[in-house]
């Protein structure tokens, strides 16, 4: 993106936009980001590319869902447990409308009781 940057004179800011990632599948042990070790990376390739071209830029960077993703609780009751082979279905008092996601973008969820 700065490499792009050097083409435009009179810019004002870069907009790395799109937000930072958190760890959707925790239980095959990704990890969450690291984010102080992020910002001290970006801070000083900011500062070094600001110091080598000689004006400075402002930057902004949406976080999108790293700040809200994992600060919810779903509380829902369990009804009935049925074991089918190798799977184990859990019956609730849970709806899609309460986590549509998963079923609309067919991304996963943990669920953790």
């Amino acid at each position: 993106m700065l490499a792009i940057a050097e083409n435009f004179e009179d810019l004002e800011f870069i907009d790395m936009g799109g937000g930072f990632g958190i760890p959707n599948e925790k239980q095959k042990g990704q990890q969450p980001l690291a984010i102080k070790e992020l910002g001290r990376e970006i801070d000083t390739i900011i500062y070094e590319w600001t110091k080598s071209h000689g004006n400075e830029i402002e930057f902004k960077i949406g976080p999108g869902r790293y700040i809200s993703a994992e600060c919810s609780v779903l509380l829902g009751t369990v009804h009935a447990i049925k074991i089918n082979y190798e799977r184990k279905y859990i019956g609730t008092d849970l709806g899609f409308n309460v986590l549509i996601r998963p079923v609309m973008h067919n991304s996963h969820h943990n669920i953790e009781s």
